[in-house]
This record gives C-alpha cells, sequence and structure tokens, in this order.
C-alpha cells in the first residue's frame, strides 16, 4: 500500500545546517528508515542536479555499486560528500571508494567517517515549465 511519508532533510551537500522543518513529501511502499539530503551546490552534475533531495537508508548497508552518502569528519569540521560504495575493508580499518564516474579505488580510514549510507533514492527538482496551447498528440498504434 502506497502511503505519504515526510522525510527530514537532515543534511545539505554544502555542509550549510537545514531549517528546523525542511522535509521532503514522497509516496512509498518503503519500510526504510530514511532522512534526506539536500543537493545545494552543482559539483555533483551530472549525477545529481542541483536542487535534488537524496533518500538515504540509515538502516541499510552498502552494497558494491551503490552511491552513498558520506559524512566524513577532518579535524573539527564535518565535509559532506556522495560517493560509490566498493568495500569495507575491516582489517585495514578502510571504506574503499570511488568517485562517481571513475574507475580508481581509494580508501577513507573508519575512524573519520561517521556515516556511510545508501542513496536509495532521488526527488528530482520541479521545474516550472510553460502550458501549450495545442498539447502534443501521440500516434495511434
Amino acid at each position: 500500500v502506497l502511503r505519504l511519508v515526510r522525510i527530514p532533510i537532515l543534511a545539505k551537500i554544502s555542509g550549510q545546517k537545514p531549517g528546523n522543518f525542511e522535509s521532503v513529501e514522497i509516496m512509498t511502499r518503503m519500510e526504510r528508515q530514511l532522512y534526506a539530503v539536500a543537493v545545494d551546490t552543482d559539483g555533483f552534475e551530472p549525477f545529481y542536479e542541483q536542487g535534488s533531495t537524496l533518500l538515504v537508508s540509515m538502516n541499510e548497508e552498502p552494497i558494491t555499486g551503490d552511491k552513498v552518502f558520506i559524512r566524513h569528519t577532518r579535524s573539527e569540521h564535518s565535509v559532506h560528500i556522495i560517493k560509490q560504495y566498493v568495500t569495507t575493508d575491516h582489517a585495514a580499518g578502510n571504506v574503499v571508494l570511488r568517485d562517481l564516474g571513475s574507475a580508481e579505488n581509494f580508501s577513507l580510514s573508519l575512524t573519520e567517517v561517521d556515516a556511510c549510507d545508501p542513496i536509495v533514492g532521488v526527488e528530482a527538482p520541479v521545474i516550472k515549465r510553460p502550458i501549450r496551447l495545442h498539447p502534443t498528440k501521440l500516434a495511434a498504434g
């Protein structure tokens, strides 16, 4: 059964804090625990358009190939990044990732990663388009 769910926006890619009541509403069958991330910069185009909202699962492990939202801690500052997940190397204490659209792997220390959550959906920005006076007729059959 589809239901309307309000998902709080807990982060912005730029690192700015979202407003207290910022959220996105979606119709879903999902039983996941989700949070949303606002794409408020153009640094992830063409993968994610500025104005999009990413739906991120907090209760699922990422699998190889997933795009993931990472909260990476450097000194006192937290940095929000989007990468493609490869694997977690627990023996070395690293999460192995790659940049979107890249084939080269790199590692981040698990001690510096506060969150590595899979992106499970995207809400695209609404584009205001003019209304046609004469709608397009689709060819039958």
